[in-house]
């Protein structure tokens, strides 16, 4: 089955495809609502997965396209770090299925994700993935800066790595900072495939 995430920050995006990819859900993703749009119109879900707060067109937009435009039933989860009333009603009153609060667990969403659809949920589907089964959403990103300087035998690249995957919402920046050994190499290495979490900026001069 095939599920459609919107929200406007990408390391929530990608925890979310990461989680349900690991139970066998298809996943497209959207950083705005416009895309949300597309994307429904286009792919046909089989449930959506929305934050309120994006660009171009709300959350609130995508519902009302859906529920209005084009008479859809499919399971609409709203995903949010708005916990006042108003809004929360809003996104019943034009046709949300469930509401979660952010911060909120990854096997949460799996959870809701499925009892939507009506699939039962197994133990299993909370242990696939180790790196993640604990792993909570964050209602903004944070970023953390880290400076380094000739960190080349003392930098924990492993529980860095442990950290990001297991806190979605978190951007580590490692700044080089004028180093004269490996410590570059070694971050640039520690970079690959983790781009939307970590990032690498090099300072010439201490």
């Amino acid at each position: 089955m095939k599920v459609l995430a919107a929200d406007d920050q990408p390391i929530i995006l990608k925890s979310i495809e990461h989680k349900l990819k690991s139970i066998d859900f298809e996943v497209v993703t959207a950083q705005n609502g416009e895309e949300a749009i597309k994307f429904f119109d286009s792919e046909k879900p089989d449930l959506v997965i929305l934050d309120l707060n994006m660009p171009i067109k709300s959350g609130f937009e995508v519902i009302e396209h859906i529920r209005n435009e084009r008479k859809s039933t499919v399971p609409v989860i709203v995903m949010s770090g708005n916990d006042e009333e108003a809004t929360i009603v809003r996104a019943f009153n034009l046709g949300a299925d469930d509401y979660i609060e952010k911060p909120v667990g990854l096997n949460e969403v799996a959870a809701r994700v499925k009892r939507l659809l009506k699939i039962p949920l197994n133990v299993e589907d909370l242990q696939k993935d180790d790196e993640i089964k604990s792993a909570i959403l964050q209602k903004h990103g944070v970023g953390v800066v880290i400076p380094c300087y000739n960190e080349e035998k003392r930098l924990k690249t492993e529980k860095f790595g442990h950290f990001v995957r297991n806190n979605p919402g978190y951007h580590v920046c490692f700044v080089n900072d004028g180093s004269t050994d490996n410590t570059l190499e070694i971050l640039n290495k520690f970079k690959e495939g983790k781009e939307g979490s970590i990032s690498v900026y090099n300072c010439l001069k201490n």
